[in-house]
């Protein structure tokens, strides 16, 4: 999708003069206060060499200068890569090696344009995890590209789970959508209502979850910490499925919803051949529940296609963040929905709820206003290939303007086990990025 930009620029000088006499020009409107909030905070706890992303958004900022990222007590705080960011842009924060005295460290963004606005927020470094290291609301996002054929087959499993921080469950919402069975809007039933529903952390940050439902099911998983707002997870009750555990922010309404997002979900198709498919594209969200300018780009059993849509959230987000929006393909005319949970206004979790597919993946707000690609970067990508599942991790580097170079990768290409896996393979290739931050990447 292109997008072209006009900037019109108009300047008007006015000179009023007159014998004997003249006028001064009215007062224009007085400058606007410069702020600066944290838009992505920090978890509340962080384990020491943990890491967290963190971002500030600076109001009213006309240079567009961004913010400065420190902390204190200054030499046992931590760091920040990258030490500056413009408004809106993502820094890393890592948590100092050990715990400083008093056990807390103050992260500040602080305005390059007027050093005298600021914004802060405490953390808490612990070196030891325990069951109150989780606590709170946490969206989780499970996929079973396999699945397990005499159980459910593909599945994509979401929800949110509140616990306390001490081992309990206080409630929450599931859903499981597979080739063979479809459990959704399941409410998670609470400890004090069955004790199957429970959790615990050891001091590693190690952990293992129970939840029961009202309809029933009863799941279990495995996860490990990377902090007090982050989790990688596994089931563990049979089926192969793995994803992410992240605390939720909370503010759960359709307001935030708000700008630019990227998102991809695979999957396959709800006909009984499963085809598999694949989803990605873009879109803008208003705030009050309209969604377009979005492009939709298709791999269905091979065959790609990319066309526009437009949409609305069609549900707005509950207690449990739990909401829907629907897309609408004009060619042919097909409209898809998809449950959400809402870990932030920056990052939906999210499922297809319509029969057409069953597909899941993620949502992510879209933070620069520009697209540049430069420097080096991970990435990780999975799909299906001739053989079997492929899935495929490394390393390449962008010159900022079309190249790849100076990559490698690692793959492995499915097939029946065991497998061989291609490794330390050189990767080069191109990019091509719009202004709209949607591009492609072809690599060799």
């Amino acid at each position: 999708m292109n997008r072209n930009l006009s900037l019109l620029a108009i300047g008007i000088v006015a000179a009023i003069s007159g014998c004997g006499g003249g006028s001064s020009p009215a007062p224009g409107p007085a400058p606007q206060s410069l702020s600066v909030t944290l838009s992505t905070m920090p978890p509340a706890w962080l384990a020491t060499a943990g890491t967290a992303s963190l971002a500030a958004t600076v109001q009213n900022d006309s240079a567009a200068r961004g913010v400065n990222w420190s902390c204190t007590p200054l030499t046992a705080c931590g760091a920040f890569s990258p030490n500056s960011t413009p408004s809106g842009s993502m820094t890393t924060y890592t948590a100092p090696a050990a715990a400083p005295t008093g056990g807390s460290v103050t992260i500040v963004a602080t305005s390059v344009a007027d050093p005298s606005k600021s914004a802060s927020a405490a953390v808490f470094i612990s070196g030891t995890a325990s069951n109150a290291t989780l606590k709170g609301q946490y969206a989780f996002l499970i996929a079973a590209p396999t699945g397990n054929s005499a159980d459910r087959g593909t599945t994509t499993f979401a929800g949110s789970v509140n616990v306390d921080g001490n081992g309990n469950i206080l409630g929450g919402m599931e859903d499981i959508v597979s080739t063979t069975y479809r459990d959704q809007q399941d409410p998670i039933l609470a400890t004090s209502v069955d004790p199957v529903s429970a959790y615990s952390v050891d001091a590693t940050g190690h952990g293992t979850m129970t939840i029961h439902t009202q309809n029933a099911e009863t799941l279990s998983f495995s996860f490990v910490l990377t902090s007090a707002s982050h989790a990688v997870i596994i089931e563990t009750g049979g089926n192969p499925g793995s994803g992410t555990l992240d605390l939720q922010s909370g503010n759960f309404a359709t307001s935030p919803i708000s700008g630019g997002y990227s998102f991809t979900v695979e999957g396959v198709d709800a006909s009984p051949t499963a085809g598999k498919i694949a989803f990605g594209g873009i879109f803008s969200s208003d705030g009050q529940g309209n969604i377009t300018g979005g492009t939709l780009d298709s791999n269905i059993s091979g065959m790609v296609t990319s066309q526009a849509f437009t949409g609305s959230i069609s549900k707005a987000p509950d207690v449990n963040g739990r909401g829907q929006f629907t897309v609408v393909v004009p060619a042919p005319a097909l409209t898809r929905s998809f449950t959400f949970y809402m870990v932030s206004s920056k990052v939906l979790r999210m499922f297809e709820d319509d029969n057409e597919g069953l597909t899941g993946g993620s949502a992510y707000a879209q933070g620069a206003a520009t697209a540049i690609l430069s420097g080096k970067f991970v990435f990780e990508h999975s799909g299906w290939s001739s053989t079997g599942r492929a899935v495929a991790a490394g390393q390449l580097t962008a010159d900022g303007v079309s190249t790849i170079s100076g990559g490698v990768s690692d793959a492995n290409l499915g097939g029946a086990p065991p497998t061989a896996p291609t490794l330390a393979q050189p990767v080069s290739g191109t990019f091509a990025l719009t202004k709209s931050l949607q591009g492609t990447l072809n690599l060799t």
